[in-house]
């Protein structure tokens, strides 16, 4: 090796060694891209397949406490793992955003979606509040089919005496 070299091989090295650290912290930097996309945004943690039962629980109550309205919709899309922390901690999540008149009005909105109608009895139903049953008797008149059998579902679950005359 010469002179001349030495200084080129040593601008190239450290080119590398400085392009493996900026991909190293951006696999483990929380919150950025690549690896670490899910871990610093609670919404995309929830919907994180490769997410674990405890980062899920964490994002869960994150969302909670951040008393962000727009984290029910997430929230409620969660009701339907078959994992019961998972399912416990989304619910008290909702309880907390105090979700249940939101999902309640949703029902009865006409700009609503069916998905968001669907999804609004299915929520109803895992939340179990007496006070969503005039909501749901109402949407048992909705013109689409899949709102009424939730809404009937619904109804079921919560208080089925109650119902059964609406049903």
């Amino acid at each position: 090796m010469n002179r001349m070299e030495t200084p080129r091989l040593r601008r190239r090295l450290t080119s590398r060694m400085i392009h493996s650290a900026l991909a190293c912290a951006l696999v483990l930097a929380p919150g950025s891209g690549w690896a670490g996309a899910s871990k610093g945004n609670p919404m995309a943690t929830l919907n994180d397949p490769a997410a674990s039962r405890a980062e899920r629980i964490k994002a869960a109550k994150a969302l909670a406490d951040s008393r962000d309205p727009q984290a029910i919709d997430t929230l409620v899309k969660q009701l339907a793992i078959m994992d019961d922390g998972v399912v416990a901690a989304v619910k008290s999540a909702l309880r907390t955003l105090n979700a249940v008149p939101v999902l309640e009005r949703r029902l009865t909105d006409s700009a609503a979606s069916e998905e968001q109608k669907v999804s609004a009895c299915t929520a109803l139903r895992a939340l179990m509040e007496k006070s969503s049953m005039a909501p749901l008797v109402s949407a048992l008149k909705d013109q689409s089919a899949r709102v009424r059998k939730e809404a009937a579902l619904a109804l079921g679950v919560i208080a089925p005496a109650e119902a059964e005359a609406a049903l």
